[in-house]
Order: C-alpha cells, then structure tokens, then sequence
C-alpha cells in the first residue's frame, strides 16, 4: 500500500502561489484534492487522467447533442464536473515531481478541441448551429490573435511582461482583478457558470448569444491591447516612433 499523506498536507504541498484561486475555481481544486488522494493509490499517471477528462468532455457533448432539455443539462453538468479532473492530473504531476511542457501542450489542445465542440453542440441540440459554429469559429480566432513569439525566436523579458498582461492586464502575482474575476463567470470548465444556469432556466439560445458577444469583446480587447502594447515594444527594441 503506497503511503498517501493526509489531505492537509497534499493540499500544502500542491499550493501552486502563482496561481490566483478564488471563489468556484477554488471549490474545484479542494474538490479535486480529495479525488487526486484516491487517484494516487492506482497506478494511473497525470497524463491518463487528463486523457479521461478529455473523453469524459466528449461524451458530455455527444449527450448535449442528443437534445432534449434533461439531456443539455445533463450533459454540461458533467463537462464542468470533469473539468475537476483537470485540476487532479496538475496535482497528480506536481506530487510525483512529473511536470512537463507536454503536458501543458496537451493540455491546451484538449481544450480547443472540447471548447468549440460544446458551442457546436449546443447548437445543434438547440437547433441554432450557425450560432454554435459563431461561438467555436471566435473562440478559436481569439487564441490564435495571441502573439507568440517563438514563432519569431523573439526573446524579450518586456514583450514577456506584455503577453501576461494581454489575458488579465497588468496584476500582482497570485491575485486576481476585476476582470479576471468577472471571466470566471463564464468559464466553461468552472461549475455553476453562466453557462450552467442558461441551460439549466432552459434559455441556451440567449445564453450563446450572450457567450458570443463576451467572446467577440474578449476578441477585440487582446487584439487592441496587443496593438497598442507592442508599439511602445517597437519604439524599446527598434526607435519606432510610430
């Protein structure tokens, strides 16, 4: 039998500082400190965790498709219970020392491949797919305006500065601001989001809509302070004084 410690002290050893947590992302991660304690007496490793709460993802959405009111809520409810599991592998690998850079890519890929198949599917159980494809095609659209600049093998510790604060503007390491803790609100892997109550009052067609205008605002804020940043960048590195 592995010697497991008490959850008091996992909970310690797996404090991430740099991570601001607050409100229902914390009740995730001390939910997830009780799953991670079963996780760590089986032989499963973090990746084969964050592969079931890809799968698990996946079903919920197939079960969103089929439409019908029990099945939607059904369906979202397990997506943002899953997403817990997200929390257990990161916990699982800090534990075993076994964090990675590929992990974090796969991370990221499950996520933009689960983020737009919700939207898609929660579409077409509402019979508004145009609205679906809107919300998945803008998602997408909005990662990709982010710079990144290993694609120009650019190294500069002010263009680092700048690409932190294109998510969240500018804030104390380990605290959360204003908007950050209004994006909360419509996380889709945080429990009882917006997302949730939409379907749960049975208004998912408002609900995508209004997931869509925080999408293209989210969209045009990264875009413009991208700009607008990377000018005073341009005018440090280059004399750019345009």
């Amino acid at each position: 039998m592995k010697n497991i410690p008490s959850i008091k002290v996992l909970r310690e050893r797996m404090h991430d500082p740099t991570r601001p947590i607050s409100g229902m992302n914390k009740l995730e991660v001390d939910c997830a400190v009780y799953i991670t304690k079963f996780f760590l007496y089986t032989p499963l490793k973090p990746m084969q965790v964050m592969f079931l709460w890809f799968i698990l993802q996946i079903v919920s959405c197939i079960i969103i498709a089929h439409g019908g009111y029990w099945y939607i809520v059904g369906g979202v409810l397990l997506y943002q219970l899953s997403a817990i599991l997200d929390n257990v592998d990161g916990q699982m690998a800090r534990f075993y020392g076994e964090q990675s850079v590929l992990a974090m890519y796969v991370d990221q890929i499950y996520h933009w491949i689960n983020y737009p198949l919700l939207f898609l599917a929660l579409g077409y159980a509402a019979d508004v797919m145009w609205l679906g494809i809107a919300n998945a095609v803008i998602f997408v659209y909005t990662k990709l305006f982010v710079f990144n600049p290993s694609i120009y093998n650019l190294k500069n510790e002010h263009v680092e500065s700048v690409l932190k604060g294109i998510y969240w503007s500018p804030r104390k390491e380990g605290q959360k601001t204003t908007l950050m803790k209004i994006y909360d609100l419509f996380r889709l892997n945080l429990l009882l989001n917006v997302l949730f109550f939409g379907v749960l009052f049975n208004i998912v067609v408002i609900t995508l809509y209004i997931y869509l205008m925080v999408f293209v605002g989210e969209f045009f804020r990264k875009f413009l302070y991208t700009i607008s940043q990377f000018r005073k960048v341009d005018k440090e590195l280059y004399g750019n004084k345009k």
